[in-house]
């Protein structure tokens, strides 16, 4: 499937834009998953080699949904033509590929696992974890969630940071279209079996930019 580069592109800058130095992870259709450090901005945003324009008028330019396009087949490329496994890596980007033998339902259970422990059951380790979550909570955003209310909470807010109050917390969203139930439910159940409080939140029942559900999560 061609994939979906506006709604991407609008999650990753204004999450990687954060006030707070925050990761983004990004799970395919195909179980295969794309890790972000704020880092990936500067070269998402340096001159290409060769900016140029399509036929439909996009710009290849710094910055640009097709900017990104082009990185994230630089990636897949990469996978392509590594015979050792383990991810592909570009300024500030890593790329994991599905893991071999599992259905889609599968690589992404593992996906989660990786992204909320930092090590799965079966494939390769993302780092150091003994099976609990490296988060304090778990935000998911859901039409049906909790209100937010910033009307009540803004006074709260001005006096300091969100994580004062939440603690490291991982937002949870259907970036490009909404999460399946069998994805919601498998976030949840690795949320039990880590340990970790598991919330759903809400902003309303109104479709939103992705750019206003990032700079709600900030």
């Amino acid at each position: 499937k061609q994939m979906r580069t506006d709604a991407l592109a609008r999650v990753l800058r204004g999450a990687l834009a954060c006030k707070s130095s925050v990761r983004v992870h990004v799970v395919f259709e195909d179980a295969s998953l794309l890790s972000l450090a704020p880092e990936f901005l500067d070269t998402w945003y340096a001159e290409a080699p060769v900016a140029s324009t399509d036929a439909g008028g996009s710009s290849t330019g710094p910055g640009s949904q097709r900017r990104l396009v082009q990185l994230v087949q630089a990636l897949r490329q990469d996978l392509v033509q590594r015979r050792e496994g383990g991810p592909a890596a570009l300024g500030g980007a890593c790329l994991w590929p599905p893991q071999q033998g599992m259905s889609p339902q599968e690589g992404t259970r593992c996906c989660i696992e990786w992204v909320l422990t930092g090590a799965a059951r079966s494939g390769p380790s993302i780092g150091d974890s003994d099976g609990q979550s490296r988060f304090d909570v778990v935000l998911e955003f859901v039409e049906d969630g909790c209100p937010l209310l910033f009307n009540v909470l803004g006074r709260q807010a001005d006096s300091g940071s969100a994580s004062a109050v939440v603690g490291r917390a991982l937002v949870v969203l259907g970036g490009v279209r909404d999460m399946e139930d069998w994805e919601r439910s498998m976030v949840q159940e690795k949320c039990r079996e880590s340990g970790v409080p598991h919330r759903r939140l809400s902003l309303g029942r109104h479709a939103e930019l992705s750019s206003k559900v990032m700079k709600a999560s900030e």
